[in-house]
């Protein structure tokens, strides 16, 4: 069950962002909430790596409700502030590094071994503690 949890959460919060964020930005102007969503994606990193299936389920949930806010909030203030002659190139890009993001997130399944070499030491790096590499990966990205 906290395997569906842990997936969904992530993919729930992202879905909860992104259709809440027109009205968010009815309230409030486009670069506090990418400072906020930013500081989210810290707190639900963080919250993710505790090793708790509740803290954890938590913290995915935080950050993906940041990230799909940030999908909608970057491009529509990076139309904002650029040059009518530059909108169309900056909003590609903008798309390219999403899928990049995306890409690169699953670059991270390569470093884990076969099934096969994981059945000898219940107890390895892979098996235990890899899946807080790959979630404090957030953190140092959000922190730049």
């Amino acid at each position: 069950m906290w395997s569906v949890t842990v997936t969904t959460s992530n993919n729930f919060g992202m879905t909860l962002g992104a259709l809440t964020s027109g009205f968010l930005m009815g309230r409030f102007n486009k670069w506090t909430l990418i400072v906020a969503m930013d500081l989210a994606i810290l707190l639900g990193s963080a919250c993710s790596l505790v090793d708790d299936m509740v803290m954890i389920s938590l913290g995915r949930f935080i950050s993906g409700y940041a990230i799909g806010g940030l999908t909608v909030y970057c491009p529509q203030f990076t139309n904002e502030i650029c040059p009518t002659e530059y909108k169309g190139p900056i909003g590609s890009m903008t798309q390219f590094w999403n899928g990049f993001g995306i890409f690169t997130t699953g670059l991270f399944g390569l470093a884990i071994p076969d099934k096969e070499a994981l059945k000898d030491v219940s107890n390895q790096f892979y098996v235990q503690h890899y899946w807080r590499v790959v979630w404090s990966v957030p953190i140092l990205i959000a922190g730049l």
